[in-house]
Order: structure tokens, then sequence, then C-alpha cells
């Protein structure tokens, strides 16, 4: 679009468009995530295993915060 020299207001339409489609992916992710490996992490009843699990989870939440 920018290489066609297209309207300005169509380009950030578009990525935000982007923006709106990998939030989305992120978040399915992020669910399957959390329904797969951290269950499987509880129910080890590993403490350390789940410990390790749970604090990749809140470093990905303070990395999305920034």
């Amino acid at each position: 679009m920018i290489e066609e020299q297209r309207y300005c207001v169509d380009i950030l339409q578009q990525i935000k468009a982007i923006k709106s489609a990998l939030r989305a992916l992120e978040l399915n992710i992020v669910d399957g995530h959390l329904n797969h490996c951290v269950y499987k992490a509880v129910k080890s009843k590993s403490r350390t295993e789940a410990q390790e699990i749970i604090d990749e989870i809140k470093d990905l939440l303070r990395q999305s915060a920034k």
C-alpha cells in the first residue's frame, strides 16, 4: 500500500486491522496455553513445574503491560 502511495488513512486502517488480528491470535494461543500447558503442570502436582509455568505467564503479562 505504501509503495502504491495509497491514502494514509487507508494504510492506518489496514495497520489497525492487522494489530487486531494479531491480538486475536495472541489471545487464542494464550487460551490454548492455559487450557493445555498450565492445566497439565497443575495436574502433575509438581509444585516446581506449576510455579515455573505460572512465573512464565506472569512475565508475559508484565511484558504485555509495557
